[in-house]
């Protein structure tokens, strides 16, 4: 009998161990589930992509000629004005594929190309018209036409490419023209039919007898 209650007593206290041990256990668990809930709450929401161009932000009263980088990170290497193509320089985050098309590469950026300024959109912030690196160059006594790319951007980057109807010898630039319901920048070739100019309907840029500005 006395060796039975031992035996009894032993199973007890073995029984009472592991259930400590279970509640330590569901302790721990509960604890690390618990830091972990904690832990995710507090991190920072994901951003967005870097690479993603933005949207539409509300629109500025004007452009700021006085410096292009402000949005578009090209600038003019001297001063110029709207009459010609400017030499730009500098370094964009997006649209250089865009500009390869037209034989334009980093080292031309680095260098100098021709490029016009204006706010071809009429969103309030600066564009870039650039011209293909072949425009002007002298065939059989002609001076070579070549393609453009218009690239226009807001508060954010860039928002929107759109290549010209028409190969040009040069670009200017045509101030506030009335375009539907809006008034934005046109484009125009000063060497070659300028009784046309270029005007961004949408997203495409079309043909339009002058304005005559």
């Amino acid at each position: 009998m006395r060796q039975l209650r031992s035996v009894l007593c032993s199973i007890a206290l073995f029984g009472l161990l592991l259930g400590c041990t279970k509640r330590e256990a569901a302790k721990e668990a509960s604890g690390v589930a618990s830091t972990s809930s904690a832990a995710k709450s507090s991190a920072p929401a994901a951003s967005a992509p870097a690479s993603q161009p933005g949207s539409q932000p509300k629109a500025r009263a004007e452009p700021n000629f006085e410096d292009p980088t402000d949005t578009t990170g090209i600038r003019s290497k001297t001063p110029c004005d709207s009459s010609k193509p400017c030499s730009c320089v500098g370094v964009l985050e997006f649209g250089d594929t865009a500009l390869e098309q037209i034989g334009i590469t980093a080292a031309h950026l680095t260098s100098g190309t021709a490029c016009v300024f204006g706010d071809f959109d009429g969103n309030g912030f600066l564009d870039v018209a650039f011209l293909g690196i072949e425009h002007g160059e002298v065939v059989e006594n002609r001076p070579k036409k070549a393609e453009g790319r218009v690239l226009m951007f807001d508060g954010v980057g860039l928002r929107l490419v759109s290549a010209l109807p028409a190969s040009v010898v040069s670009l200017a630039r045509r101030p506030k023209v009335r375009v539907g319901d809006k008034t934005q920048d046109a484009l125009f070739d000063p060497e070659g039919d300028t009784s046309v100019e270029f005007v961004l309907a949408g997203e495409r840029f079309g043909v339009r007898k002058s304005s005559g500005q």
